[in-house]
């Protein structure tokens, strides 16, 4: 049974998430999504 690798990069900002999945032997992006989202209103100075 051959075994696979697999890696998942995760990039949580401040107005999105990104994602992807990359096999570990060839180096390929297998997968990739990003989500917006805004920015959580009434939050006090200094807190976004």
């Amino acid at each position: 049974m051959v075994e696979q690798q697999y890696f998942i990069g995760i990039d949580n900002g401040t107005q999105s998430t990104k994602t992807l999945i990359v096999d570990g032997e060839t180096g390929q992006v297998l997968g990739k999504a990003s989500k917006n989202y805004g920015l959580i209103e009434g939050l006090p100075p200094g807190h976004k």
